[in-house]
């Protein structure tokens, strides 16, 4: 869930060739990241050539948020 795809996608698909796990597909207009099995590698962000990538700032902020509270993770995120 680390991942998302940005609209400066231009659907090259070269994100989805380097994907190591095989989570990005093609989508309605550009490609899609299954956020539940991103393990946040970059990989995709490496090798786009437009930098459509950026790391998704609503997952960080729950995680921060929980450890600063120093709360256990619940299961949806860990």
């Amino acid at each position: 869930m680390a991942y998302v795809i940005g609209d400066n996608c231009v659907n090259c698909g070269t994100c989805a060739d380097a994907c190591p796990l095989g989570i990005i597909s093609e989508g309605d207009g550009k490609y899609v990241i299954d956020a539940d099995q991103c393990v946040e590698c970059g990989t995709c962000a490496a090798e786009c050539p437009n930098d459509a990538m950026t790391k998704d700032l609503c997952f960080s902020a729950q995680v921060l948020r929980f450890a600063f509270w120093g709360c256990d993770f619940p299961p949806d995120i860990v």
